[in-house]
């Protein structure tokens, strides 16, 4: 069996057993069908008088036909067209969701309120006996109610349904539970009260002695009067549906063992584990926080001021708590970068929506430029005078010219050997000139590339250009929701292959054997056990946050390499000079304010779903050059304008200082001050493999839909 999508084909066979379960429900609904067309016939024939049990049982069959119906297309979708278990994509993908649960929802009230109706003739209309089943039954309700209001919330942003996760499952087995409660407490209920009148009942027929075989049921009619009168089979229905699910959440737990343990949610780890287990490694994915993100999360305002002033609440005239996303990492995606690659070889562009940044600018002599992102704007850009357009505009050619096979294409330089300052100075170009093709274009840090060989820098600005050239306005694009969305994304990547996640879970140490190898992660009294372990700085000696990794048995495995000030900005206006743009990326080269390293500046708004209406979001960050961070922000905080609030961090940045692969720990490295995502995406590459030990591959599907 083939299945094609997105212009890619793959061989997903099935086995005997994924058909078998695939089409169980057809037997079940089969047979259910029978139960309900009988029962409706038999009403009918005898004339009964059972219409408010009819009307129920005939809603409920409806109901149940489009809860199986809908079952059905979920687990083909599941088994043909993302090659996983039906199970985990149940669990893991809200796709759908909203009419299975509300389906389903509906079916359990009818249900329960039949079974409690049913209660209620039996105990001769006494009310009191439906008081505490009453209150079960409002609390199953409001279960469900939670459960369907999360659908249609996050109907549009089904990663934000993957973020409130274990609300989701909370209200869903509460529900159920509360449910199968509820069935067990009717139904014992109803039994007690027929065995009572039965009792009586034989106890007057033997005072008159009238009692005669008539009188005496035989046990398979009592049982079976029990069976119908009580409702216990739907009882036991429940009960085994909870049980199916309580089975699959057990199943996954921390006595099993693992290829890889990966720690830490951040856009780094989350794509790994989303790629092995594309791979068909079985992963375990846990992190100590209770959302998913770590420092690449995206946080809503009361969790912004949570994080940097917990005895604060935000100020009401900012607007609703759910409107914001601040994201604590400031990078936008190079249109047709390595991460846009990776985005669409797993088909993660399904869980997202992109929109363009409006504008690439640098600043340059005391001013806010555009960089041109057409030829008209390249005519009437400031950034250059007339003599050196044409100069830059000869080196430009060279550039796009340039061809590795065709020697006439090189005009006597060689890219692996000659440097950029070579390059330069053969064409001419003006300092101002090499500031905004290294910094702006090349998106260097620093001044280092220009004495290196001029390779990298001519790749990094074809893939300027070609990610200017696919979209327009700017090279970037940027998920709406924020840019928590990304290792959210790939976390249900990994769900949907069979990847299972723990948050909220503390990593006490890294255990190791006597030879220094990986053995497993301990968590309170428990420990996993895998092959390798891949994990964020921070869980090995990088920040004091809990894991003893770091250094056990004197080993240092990371090392800190300098640190990112950063400073987020809540406006109440648009970056001046950026023409009213409702997002901008202003690069702030190193020379232009005597530093050693640029400052970046990544503004966002609620274009893009990150902030309230009339609300900008503009973070300003570098790499620390003194003992006051905050004060080199200045020259990237002078161009803001008015601001209404300032968040500042600083963060160290670690690296490994091993490979991992004598030891099978694997360290990733901290988020540098780069504006994008480039320098993230190669630490995947080099993670990957060391790991697999062969290069990761990636396959060529159709390019990513972007909002202008």
């Amino acid at each position: 069996m083939v299945a094609s999508f997105g212009g890619f084909h793959e061989q997903l066979p099935l086995s005997a057993s994924q058909l078998i379960a695939m089409y169980l429900h057809l037997p079940l609904w089969g047979a259910y069908t029978l139960v309900y067309f009988g029962t409706v016939w038999v009403t009918y024939q005898r004339k009964l008088k059972c219409g408010v049990p009819i009307l129920a049982i005939t809603l409920m069959y409806i109901l149940c036909f489009i809860s199986t119906a809908d079952s059905l297309q979920r687990a083909y979708s599941a088994y043909i067209f993302h090659a996983g278990t039906a199970s985990e994509f149940f669990l893991t993908s809200s796709d759908g969701r909203t009419l299975n649960d509300t389906s389903y929802g509906l079916l359990s009230a009818v249900g329960d309120a039949l079974i409690l109706w049913r209660l209620w003739i039996i105990w001769s209309r006494d009310i009191r006996i439906l008081v505490v089943p009453c209150l079960l039954y409002i609390m199953g309700i409001a279960c469900v109610i939670i459960t369907v209001v999360i659908d249609i919330k996050y109907a549009s942003n089904p990663n934000g349904h993957f973020a409130v996760e274990w609300l989701y499952n909370s209200a869903t087995e509460g529900g159920l539970g509360i449910s199968v409660a509820l069935s067990c407490l009717v139904t014992a209920l109803i039994i007690g009260k027929i065995w009572w009148v039965r009792r009586q009942v034989v106890k007057m027929l033997r005072r008159t002695g009238a009692e005669n075989q008539n009188a005496q049921t035989t046990v398979h009619r009592r049982v079976t009067m029990i069976l119908v009168e009580s409702g216990a089979l739907y009882t036991l229905v429940q009960a085994a549906y909870m049980a199916s699910l309580l089975s699959r959440s057990l199943q996954k737990n921390m006595d099993e063992e693992y290829d890889v343990i990966v720690l830490g949610t951040g856009l780094t780890e989350c794509i790994l584990s989303g790629l092995l287990s594309v791979e068909g490694k079985k992963v375990l994915h846990m992190d100590r926080n209770d959302y998913y993100g770590g420092d690449s999360a995206s946080l809503n305002l009361t969790q912004l001021y949570r994080k940097f002033r917990p005895s604060q609440s935000p100020p009401a005239e900012l607007g609703r708590d759910r409107d914001y996303a601040i994201d604590l990492i400031p990078k936008f995606i190079i249109a047709s970068g390595e991460l846009t690659k990776i985005l669409v070889h797993t088909d993660v562009t399904r869980y997202l929506e992109f929109k363009q940044i409006a504008g690439s600018f640098v600043y340059r002599d005391g001013a806010i430029s555009k960089v041109p992102s057409t030829e008209m704007e390249a005519v009437k850009s400031s950034l250059m005078g007339l003599f050196e357009k044409r100069r830059a505009k000869n080196f430009f050619s060279f550039l796009q010219n340039w061809k590795d096979d065709d020697p006439v294409t090189h005009q006597g330089i060689n890219l692996d050997k000659d440097s950029m300052k070579t390059i330069y100075e053969k064409f001419g170009l003006e300092p101002g000139t090499q500031d905004f093709v290294g910094h702006a274009m090349a998106l260097y840090l620093d001044d280092d590339y220009i004495t290196k060989p001029a390779r990298p820098t001519y790749e990094r600005i074809i893939l300027y250009t070609s990610s200017m050239a696919r979209y327009g306005k700017s090279p970037y694009i940027y998920p709406l929701y924020g840019l928590g969305e990304l290792p959210q994304s790939f976390a249900r990547l990994s769900a949907i292959y069979g990847g299972t996640y723990m948050l909220d879970k503390s990593i006490d140490e890294i255990v190791v054997d006597a030879d220094g190898k990986f053995v497993g992660v301990k968590s309170g009294n428990e420990t996993v056990k895998a092959k390798q372990v891949i994990g964020d700085p921070s869980y090995f000696g990088g920040v004091a946050t809990g894991a003893t990794g770091g250094a056990e048995g004197g080993k240092v495995r990371v090392v800190e390499e300098g640190k990112v000030v950063r400073a987020i900005c809540i406006l109440k206006h648009p970056i001046p000079n950026t023409e009213n743009a409702d997002s901008a990326q202003i690069v702030i080269p190193q020379k232009q304010v005597k530093r050693k390293h640029d400052i970046y500046i990544a503004a966002v708004s609620s274009t893009h779903n990150v902030a309230a209406k009339d609300v900008y979001i503009a973070i300003v960050s570098t790499i620390v050059e003194t003992d006051r961070p905050e004060q080199e922000l200045a020259p990237g905080l002078s161009l803001l304008g008015p601001i209404h609030d300032k968040f500042v961090s600083v963060t160290p940045l670690y690296t490994p200082t091993a490979s991992g692969q004598a030891d099978n720990i694997f360290i990733t490295r901290s988020y540098d001050a780069t504006s994008h995502f480039e320098t993230v995406v190669d630490d995947v590459h080099d993670v990957w493999k060391r790991v697999i030990g062969a290069p990761l591959v990636l396959k060529k599907r159709e390019e990513v839909n972007v909002q202008e």
